[in-house]
């Protein structure tokens, strides 16, 4: 016996120690990892080596907590058996693995326990690039659409204020009325105000179309690298054009969010629970809900966002601000509202960058001023026709309407 035992201390031991050193292993780990970068243990069990390489350290067994770590934007080095760190691609998908030595490095080119030390790097991931080829056109000249249908009383204010709010913008200007076969005086009226402003242009069409019939035409006509387009059905802001200038040259078109009327009390208690609960399932911090456009058009919205795609909350938002090459080229089938889905879903199938920004209503408007009427009926048929039998290239002979301008009569032929 004491000869076993002398021979295991003084002969095996020592000539097993070089294939159980950990102290040099732990020491060039902690060069490149140094306190308190934490290491972590993947699938890796040696007690001498922890205690050589001190706190922190993590313990992993899952590769779905490994990729975790690897998408992280930093660096982390991992302990892993070689086996482990041939198959890592099999598993990782959020970050990539690359090898900085093994233990085996340091004793020989053997180890009892061998042990390869990993670093991760997170993916490049894509960010959103400025859109090719897309020059700044914040500061360029704007045309503007307005379509209406007897609506002669509100273009006695909203015209001048618009034609008002565009000369603020310093830069050449056009607006754009098109009539959609009024009964009443708005095209008698809307001629009035061109008369003093050549920037307002007066078209008329020939019959009642709708309201895409008549921005079709508006598209048409313009010719500034900037197309707006609003409505006075609802009682949008001038001011508020100034935000979709500012985010116009980082994207291709920017539409405003109607966020004057805030979200019922149980529609507000609703979200807040639902939010909590997704938070603490799945991580997921939403967005707070900015406005209330009622229930039709929030589930409008979800079934836009499934049949074609659009992320838009308030895709019927008749304010919107395009590159005008972006919208001039889009083939509109719609004569009905179903434009706005029609143009933004289009817009989305050819790649366009697009954004939405909240924006208010004027003050002083009574509250019924603010509710937002929607139809499914009026919607029906552009809808069918968009969504079953969709065009996506304009014909290259396809021709502008015929030119239908109502000229400006002098004040004393009025």
């Amino acid at each position: 016996i004491v000869a076993t035992w002398t021979w295991l201390i003084h002969v095996e031991h020592p000539r097993l120690e070089p294939f159980r050193e950990c102290r040099t292993f732990a020491r060039r780990i902690r060069e490149v990892a140094p306190d308190p970068a934490p290491v972590l243990f993947f699938r890796v069990e040696s007690h001498a080596l922890a205690f050589h390489l001190g706190r922190p350290i993590n313990t992993l067994l899952e590769w779905e907590n490994l990729d975790v770590w690897a998408g992280k934007t930093e660096s982390h080095y991992v302990l892993m058996p070689p086996d482990a760190s041939a198959e890592w691609k099999q598993h990782i998908a959020s970050g990539t693995l690359e090898e900085v030595f093994r233990n085996t490095d340091f004793c020989g080119g053997a180890h009892e326990k061998p042990v390869v030390l990993m670093r991760t790097r997170p993916v490049k991931r894509a960010t959103m690039p400025h859109p090719e080829n897309k020059p700044t056109v914040a500061h360029r000249p704007i045309s503007m659409a307005l379509p209406v249908r007897n609506q002669a009383t509100i273009l006695d204010r909203a015209l001048p204020a618009w034609v008002a709010a565009l000369a603020k913008l310093d830069r050449p200007f056009e607006i754009l009325v098109v009539d959609d076969g009024s009964s009443d005086e708005t095209v008698r009226r809307a001629r009035i105000v061109a008369s003093s402003h050549p920037e307002v242009q007066v078209f008329q069409l020939g019959q009642t179309q709708g309201y895409g019939a008549a921005l079709r035409m508006a598209i048409d006509k313009a010719q500034y690298p900037l197309f707006f387009y609003t409505a006075l059905d609802y009682p949008y802001q001038t001011s508020d054009l100034r935000k979709l200038l500012d985010r116009i040259d980082d994207v291709d078109f920017v539409s405003g969010y109607r966020t004057a009327v805030p979200p019922p009390k149980w529609v507000a208690n609703s979200r807040r629970y639902l939010d909590i609960a997704l938070r603490v399932l799945i991580g997921l911090k939403r967005e707070p809900q900015p406005g209330w456009l009622g229930w039709k058009l929030h589930c409008y919205a979800h079934f836009v966002r499934i049949f074609f795609g659009v992320q838009l909350v308030d895709v019927e938002s008749a304010y919107k601000l395009f590159r005008r090459e972006v919208v001039a080229a889009i083939p509109i089938q719609s004569d009905g509202p179903f434009i706005h889905t029609e143009i933004v879903a289009k817009s989305n199938f050819r790649g366009c960058w697009m954004d939405e920004l909240p924006i208010g209503a004027q003050g002083g408007v009574p509250r019924e001023a603010l509710a937002i009427p929607f139809h499914v009926r009026d919607r029906r048929k552009d809808l069918k026709r968009v969504l079953f039998r969709p065009t996506f290239v304009k014909p290259a002979a396809e021709s502008p309407p015929a030119d239908e301008t109502s000229p400006a009569p002098s004040p004393a032929a009025i």
